[in-house]
């Protein structure tokens, strides 16, 4: 028996923050950052439980998703996982992230709009949502400035 080994994950919800779409870099380099919305499959307590998963999108596709996704609109997404280890002190520090491969609209810009225009519309509680300033602590965190494609500053592991 043979696998086809792939770092490859395949996520579909919504998206959950407005595309933080800017251009990093000598060369402009568009960059996309957001967050969606996973529900997850299994219940806790007789409901479902939400995860929000922060996603990193570089040159076509950030220019696309900037052009043409939405806060709210349905997405099926092909990331690839990232790691950056580092020493900070005297322990050992991984971060894990998501950089978005291939992806697919599920749903035009309109139907969002209409969804939320809709009087009927199921009302989400506050915290149903990341922060607003989600974005900012992302770039405040990780220096998007200073990133490369592998979506880690100074282009990963050092």
């Amino acid at each position: 028996m043979s696998f086809n080994l792939k770092n490859q994950t395949t996520l579909t919800g919504h998206i959950s923050t407005d595309i933080y779409f800017k251009e990093v870099g000598d060369k402009k380099i568009p960059y996309a950052f957001f967050v969606i919305a996973v529900k997850q499959n299994y219940k806790t307590n007789g409901a479902y439980e939400t995860d929000f998963i922060p996603i990193v999108a570089w040159r076509q596709q950030a220019t696309f998703l900037q052009d043409n996704a939405m806060k709210g609109q349905l997405v099926t997404l092909q990331c690839s996982v990232t790691t950056k280890s580092m020493n900070v002190g005297q322990k050992r520090k991984t971060e894990i992230g998501l950089k978005l491969e291939n992806f697919s609209l599920l749903e035009h810009k309109q139907a969002v709009i209409i969804r939320q225009t809709n009087k009927n519309m199921q009302v989400y509680p506050e915290d149903a949502f990341p922060p607003e300033d989600v974005m900012s602590q992302f770039d405040q965190a990780y220096g998007v400035e200073g990133m490369d494609q592998s979506g880690f500053p100074n282009g990963g592991f050092a």
